[in-house]
């Protein structure tokens, strides 16, 4: 059984994909049709696919951080997620938020244990980076469409 069947609104969840992480907040479970309506947060994207949970602080990537929160929805099949852990979202969340603080672009840099991380809250390219990885994803694995 998938564990995803289990989840609740509110939720988060994590699409990956090559050197992308989609993580995004459950509005709604549609069991029948297994889908999930989500409501996007933010896409990580590191520079290789084998760095992207990378669990050592030490060898981590650079990483750039694109702020999804003020865009649409989306409906996407279940089979594409896993569960997001609190230890990987909230010091991302955090950077984020820091980013609209710190300059007027709303791009910031930040270490976290040794993490180069770029924010950018650009909603333009934000969004273009979101469409770009629905669009990889939907062609690497049509069959769940």
């Amino acid at each position: 059984m998938n564990p995803l069947l289990n989840i609740q609104p509110a939720q988060i969840i994590c699409l990956e994909h090559e050197t992308a992480c989609l993580y995004a907040e459950v509005i709604q479970v549609v069991t029948a049709r297994q889908q999930c309506w989500v409501r996007p947060l933010f896409l990580k994207i590191a520079s290789l696919p084998e760095q992207l949970n990378d669990a050592n602080p030490a060898s981590a990537p650079d990483l750039i951080l694109y702020d999804l929160r003020q865009g649409a929805d989306l409906i996407c099949p279940l089979s594409l997620f896993r569960m997001a852990l609190d230890t990987e979202v909230i010091p991302l969340l955090t950077i984020l938020d820091d980013a609209k603080y710190c300059s007027p672009a709303g791009d910031t840099e930040s270490n976290i244990d040794d993490y180069r991380t770029t924010a950018i809250d650009n909603p333009g390219i934000a969004h273009q980076q979101l469409r770009e990885l629905v669009r990889n994803v939907w062609q690497a694995h049509p069959e769940a469409f």
